[in-house]
């Protein structure tokens, strides 16, 4: 998601050097908007595309993902400064837990609140065998999986579920 995030942010802040005809009764902030999705174009008679035309036609159709994902960037970069979110991305890549402190085992063996982690079983982003494997050395973890298609965007698309073992782990910690 990284680099499809950085793409949009990048593609939403390009500018078109000068204004086709057809733009010139259009609102002046579109030349700065992302196409946000791609209609595949008409089929060709049978026999008369070459093959880089099929290629590219091929190539044009958006997907619903792509179209979620563009919307997506385009909202966060007018809501947020893109050099700020690389900084941040940045910071959570390169902390390490255990700098200074001993062995991830053991440093994570000494944390003695409660904790709650979730994986999500189409997660590659965040395979759930790393998230068990923090379980295992957090003496007081609850482990919880969600189950979803939507892979590591599940936490922000399965509202429902994350709430629910959020409410379950909140009410016995209380």
């Amino acid at each position: 998601m990284g680099g499809a995030l950085r793409f949009v942010l990048h593609a939403s802040t390009e500018r078109r050097s000068r204004p086709s005809s057809r733009d010139a009764h259009a609102d002046p902030r579109a030349a700065r908007r992302p196409r946000l999705f791609t209609a595949p174009r008409p089929p060709a008679p049978a026999g008369s595309e070459a093959r880089s035309d099929v290629l590219g036609r091929l190539m044009s159709v958006g997907f619903e993902i792509e179209s979620y994902l563009n919307d997506q960037g385009v909202k966060m970069s007018q809501r947020f400064d893109a050099n700020t979110y690389l900084y941040l991305t940045r910071a959570m890549d390169d902390h390490d837990l255990a700098e200074g402190r001993g062995r991830t085992a053991e440093v994570l063996a000494g944390m003695t609140m409660p904790a709650l982690v979730i994986s999500i079983d189409s997660d590659v982003l965040y395979p759930e065998r790393e998230q068990r494997e923090l379980v295992e050395h957090l003496p007081r973890a609850r482990y919880a999986t969600l189950r979803s298609p939507h892979g590591h965007d599940a936490f922000l698309i399965e509202f429902p579920q994350v709430a629910a073992q959020l409410r379950r782990f909140l009410n016995e910690v209380a």
